[in-house]
């Protein structure tokens, strides 16, 4: 498609939108887009400002309920909670999980109401680097965990528990930007969005391993060596998985595919060699290989995405 470049006094050229392009995001006069300019060529993408969608709910239940329900209400793009309830204190438990969804501030309330809304907007540009500090997170909590366990350290894994919202606060945005852009930010949004919630996932073993020894001070945070060596292999798997996601080749893809059968049978005989106690942890580890071997296909499903 060509456009004229139009003279605007001495200095100013302009270019017009194409109008079906205009309708589809829904583009007006007065709005505003973004415009970056890389390699000589100019990238043109809607910004994305609240367009009132809301949502009413009514939140019973415990904690984990509520903080269920915003979370949903977040990552499918609402840009407005309505939320009623009878119990006062349920406003505590949103006070304290507002936080965890960026953008978002309670803008009224009362003792039995409050609503939550949108007061940023998404910026496209920076999904990629949400989604690049969610990697990295992950990765370090991982290895740090890993590390923990080795030197017997109850005040590292502490530490380490302190810090395990912080990547799913970058998931819940990553997530909610992929609802909102669509194929803006991926051909296969949808692929996407289940890596994403995949590899949320694998923090949940690095999270009870942790929270094994923290939540009970009066055990000794010893592990076998045989165990240690498995959790090693996962995380390294789990390095191996961040790789593929940002510089595929067949070559990784294969080679990670090949692996499943030897961390398999690793995982069988640690069964019968660990002490009982050490269970927990294998489970909770074989977990996290398994959810980090299914995202591999969703890996391959973007790759794929990308040569149409």
């Amino acid at each position: 498609m060509r456009r004229s470049i139009v003279k605007h006094g001495p200095g100013t050229l302009t270019v017009s939108i194409p109008a079906a392009w205009a309708k589809m995001n829904e583009l007006r006069a007065g709005d505003q887009v973004e415009v970056v300019e890389h390699q000589g060529q100019l990238a043109i993408t809607p910004v994305d400002v609240p367009k009132g969608d809301a949502i009413s709910v009514t939140l019973r239940g415990g904690k984990r309920f509520v903080a269920r329900t915003l979370y949903n209400c977040y990552r499918l793009g609402y840009n407005e909670i309505r939320a009623s309830f009878d119990d006062p204190r349920t406003l505590t438990t949103i006070t304290e999980r507002v936080g965890q969804l960026i953008g978002f501030e309670i803008v009224e309330q009362t003792p039995t109401s409050c609503v939550l809304r949108n007061v940023a907007s998404i910026a496209h540009e920076e999904f990629g680097v949400m989604v690049r500090r969610m990697w990295d997170m992950q990765l370090s909590i991982g290895h740090s965990v890993l590390d923990a366990l080795r030197k017997g350290d109850r005040e590292q894994l502490a530490t380490i528990r302190s810090l395990e919202k912080i990547p799913y606060k970058l998931y819940l945005y990553a997530a909610r930007t992929v609802a909102i852009a669509g194929q803006r930010v991926s051909p296969a949004p949808y692929v996407l969005m289940a890596l994403l919630t995949r590899v949320e996932s694998l923090m949940d073993a690095y999270r009870y391993a942790a929270a094994m020894f923290v939540e009970n001070p009066g055990k000794p945070v010893r592990v076998s060596a045989a165990t240690l060596r498995f959790f090693s292999i996962v995380v390294d798997y789990h390095e191996s998985l961040f790789h593929l996601y940002y510089r595929y080749t067949d070559k990784r893809m294969i080679d990670m595919l090949d692996q499943k059968h030897d961390n398999i049978d690793t995982y069988l005989k640690l069964l019968e060699q660990v002490p009982a106690q050490e269970r927990r942890i294998i489970h909770l580890i074989l977990k996290a290989y398994v959810d980090m071997f299914d995202a591999t296909s969703q890996i391959l499903g973007l790759h794929l995405a990308g040569q149409k």
